[in-house]
């Protein structure tokens, strides 16, 4: 009961998937607010992306450093959690 109790109030640990954008959707230079993904295995993904991606201290990706991972064809990494039933991406990261 105590380690039921634990695992639910540390929440669910960030998915990841890998491949490389196929899109990138923003309204401004800094902020995007969605990006697609093909991973390595084929699947294309859509991502909300969480403002904390561009405020990130290891790696900042703003919309248009996302646009140049994009047409150079540079694999991410995107790391993302479920919110309120949408994949959101929490950190992108090269390669």
């Amino acid at each position: 009961m105590v380690c039921t109790l634990l695992t639910s109030c540390q929440g669910a640990q960030p998915k990841e998937a890998r491949g490389v954008l196929l899109n990138v959707q923003s309204h401004d230079l800094a902020l995007a607010d969605s990006v697609t993904l093909r991973t390595d295995a084929g699947a294309v993904l859509t991502f909300q992306v969480g403002p904390e991606v561009a405020r990130d201290s290891q790696h900042p990706n703003t919309a248009s450093h996302l646009r140049q991972h994009m047409t150079a064809v540079d694999h991410v990494t995107v790391r993302y959690e479920d919110r309120d039933g949408v994949p959101t991406a929490i950190q992108i990261l090269d390669g």
